[in-house]
């Protein structure tokens, strides 16, 4: 349920490790208090449905490993902070609905081994930085409904083996990069309603087995 706090008092979480769903649901909070996260390894959902707020205060996330759906669904959100995810495993729903962000940093993603629906519905950007994600494998709608995205970095995609839904109506792209999609084994919906998309690669789908609507409703034709 939603929480109907406007503001609160830092309490003393100095000693504290686990963050999870912390402030999950304050849906009314406008402003976070700057409070001692240097101890925190688990940011699960920590500011998931905060619906009011529009920055994030300058916490200490170095020692962080877990930003599993961190800040899903804060929607006024302008702008996320830089940290050390050097530790972090997944970035599943970490930015989903965010959509007033129009800038994501380049966190370090080069222990990640998920994205799932990482960036997902994040309307408003129009770039992504290339990440690391050398040892990424479920790719699956890690990019899907960011419909403003106009172009997009060269990842490394050479472990991703679910692309499902990857770049789903991502209409404003209009073109892909040369993505190694050698271990790609479920393609379904992956370019579904890219309807700008002309400009398509060659790709290495020897390994693919599954490929429902994986190209419907794009703009592609013959000379693609």
């Amino acid at each position: 349920d939603n929480l109907t706090l406007t503001s609160t008092t830092p309490p003393d979480t100095s000693n504290t490790t686990n963050f999870m769903w912390f402030y999950e649901g304050c849906g009314s909070i406008t402003q976070l208090p700057l409070m001692d996260t240097s101890n925190g390894t688990n940011f699960f959902g920590t500011f998931m449905k905060c619906g009011a707020i529009t920055s994030i205060p300058n916490y200490d996330f170095s020692s962080i490993d877990n930003c599993r759906v961190m800040f899903r669904e804060c929607p006024l959100l302008l702008e996320v902070p830089f940290f050390d995810s050097s530790n972090c495993t997944e970035f599943n729903g970490t930015f989903m609905f965010c959509s007033s962000l129009t800038n994501i940093p380049n966190y370090d993603m080069s222990s990640c081994n998920t994205l799932k629906d990482a960036f997902r519905a994040c309307i408003s950007v129009t770039s992504l930085p290339e990440f690391n994600t050398n040892n990424v494998t479920v790719f699956q709608g890690a990019f899907r409904s960011m419909s403003n995205l106009s172009s997009m970095p060269l990842i490394d995609t050479s472990n991703g083996t679910d692309l499902s839904s990857a770049w789903n109506a991502c209409g404003s792209l209009t073109a892909m990069p040369a993505i190694n999609t050698s271990s790609a084994i479920n393609l379904d919906y992956c370019w579904i309603s890219c309807n700008s998309l002309v400009d398509f690669p060659a790709l290495d789908l020897s390994s693919g087995t599954s490929f429902i609507n994986t190209w419907k409703s794009c703009a592609l034709n013959s000379n693609s």
